[in-house]
């Protein structure tokens, strides 16, 4: 072993990939075929009696959460199943908040609008899935409003990557036995020039282990990269909007006219602007009042609108 690296290295590496890691740095013969996910780390994710997570962006509540979908096509004849996953990022965590399969023989229609119900309820408009069958799955769904992008992973690849995932305790799953045994019983299979791949064993099935990894992987790439969004600002501009409108009904019964050069808060693009136009409040009273309303985000990592002064 080379003393001057570093134990925090090795360390890392063992928390990312623990068979690797054995391999790399304990000079261990690797065996060809072996459990792809260790039995603790799944028992460790699993949340008792919790088969799916309700939506935190019902109608009337704010979206606190961005929810994403992940998709395996099936044609319907075969052995494999047609499933989807839903998963959010909450914190350090990865949370799987729906699974669903529609095992064959089934309609395609049938399963594409079943699914496109399902990224409805959470309010996920557009959804990853592998190249299963050309562009019929996209244009499927797209009749149901949903838009499908291929993921420029393979399903091998979304795996090895769920790997690090569930080895760092950051992932919670859903309490589904077809979905817990088809993680129990992925196989890592060591490849040539150290490229291993991960997949099901001969005769098995991986549809729901498949849509819920890549959910849960796409979940984990948007909080990394910035996309995580916990406030809409559509909520925010419609807040104002009602409250602005409220203004415009005039003073009270037997109040004072306002002052003709005091300001008021306009909404110009999703953003919150003062201009010189006739006011209803005093400048303090209106940033009190925004204030009020984009504390709806308190405790979330949203950003207030920016105000900005016209000339």
């Amino acid at each position: 072993m080379n003393p001057s690296l570093r134990q925090a290295v090795i360390d890392r590496a063992r928390s990312r990939d623990p068979v690797a890691a054995a391999t790399e740095f304990d000079a261990q013969f690797r065996p060809d075929v072996s459990q792809a996910l260790e039995e603790s780390w799944i028992e460790a994710a699993i949340e008792t009696n919790v088969l799916q997570r309700p939506a935190s962006n019902s109608p009337g509540s704010p979206h606190l959460f961005q929810y994403v979908g992940f998709l395996d096509a099936a044609g319907g004849s075969g052995r494999d199943s047609f499933s989807a996953a839903v998963a959010h990022a909450e914190g350090d965590l990865l949370l799987l908040d729906a699974v669903l399969e529609v095992r064959p023989p089934f309609s395609t229609e049938v399963a594409v609008e079943r699914c496109a119900s399902m990224f409805q309820t959470y309010g996920v408009t557009t959804c990853l899935a592998d190249k299963y069958a050309g562009d019929w799955p996209r244009q499927a769904l797209a009749r149901h409003g949903i838009n499908l992008q291929h993921s420029d992973k393979s399903k091998s690849e979304i795996y090895l990557e769920a790997v690090s995932l569930f080895s760092s305790g950051k992932i919670r799953l859903l309490d589904q036995d077809r979905l817990l045994l088809q993680l129990r019983h992925l196989e890592r299979r060591a490849g040539r020039g150290g490229r291993d791949t991960i997949d099901h064993p001969r005769g098995g099935t991986d549809d729901l282990a498949n849509s819920a990894c890549g959910a849960l992987l796409r979940a984990s790439e948007c909080r990394s990269t910035g996309f995580e969004v916990f406030f809409v600002r559509s909520e925010i501009s419609a807040a104002l909007e009602a409250e602005l409108a409220s203004w415009s009904q005039g003073p009270a019964p037997g109040g004072a006219r306002p002052n003709a050069t005091r300001r008021r808060w306009e909404i110009h693009g999703g953003r919150c602007r003062r201009s010189r136009s006739s006011a209803r409040r005093s400048a303090a009273t209106n940033k009190a009042t925004v204030a009020r309303i984009c504390g709806l985000s308190a405790g979330t990592r949203s950003r207030p609108p920016r105000f900005n002064r016209l000339s």
